[in-house]
């Protein structure tokens, strides 16, 4: 045994430093103070960590990514969409016109797709065939510096996401932006 005043000791130092991991806690989507994974509310700051349902609560930061005429943003993905008792991956998308004149928009329901883990394709469900709100569809107009919000369904992704494209493509230029976005659900 050595004495607390020996300089040689430090007590607590080695564990509170972050070595030892517990596969039984998270971190605080608000104050990122370690707690278990069942609390409902953070004991540090009082912030709900999950819902009423018992599960940890989804905080999915919007990916951006910007090509010569469009920005996309991915503000939303989720897995577990539930239409008429069936299940869906909804994908919610701002697409923002970075040009100075108002393009005619393709959303290119073909060459956009989910891949999952297992390398499997999925394209969206038309948006034309879809009577579902805010879904958007295949040709739309959007004015200089403007956006248009709105959501893509996709059939069930049984696997976790890997990576989503989306395709624009603006009628009036020769080519079609394509946007890649790395992700894991």
């Amino acid at each position: 045994m050595r004495c607390l005043s020996d300089k040689d000791e430090t007590p607590n130092e080695k564990a509170s430093s972050g070595v030892i991991k517990r596969s039984d806690l998270i971190n605080c989507h608000n104050c990122n103070e370690l707690i278990f994974q069942n609390f409902r509310y953070c004991p540090n700051c009082g912030e709900p960590t999950s819902d009423m349902s018992g599960e940890t609560e989804r905080n999915f930061i919007p990916v951006i990514m910007q090509r010569k005429y469009f920005r996309v943003t991915l503000l939303d993905v989720d897995p577990d969409f539930r239409i008429n008792g069936e299940y869906y991956t909804k994908v919610k998308l701002r697409i923002e016109n970075l040009t100075e004149m108002r393009l005619h928009l393709s959303l290119t329901y073909v060459d956009s797709v989910i891949v999952d883990m297992a390398g499997k394709q999925l394209n969206p469900v038309d948006g034309e065939e879809s009577e579902l709100p805010g879904v958007f569809d295949p040709w739309f107009y959007i004015y200089p510096r403007a956006y248009r919000e709105g959501i893509l369904i996709f059939p069930e992704i049984h696997e976790k996401i890997k990576s989503i494209y989306i395709c624009c493509n603006p009628q009036n230029a020769d080519e079609e932006e394509l946007f890649c976005f790395a992700i894991e659900v």
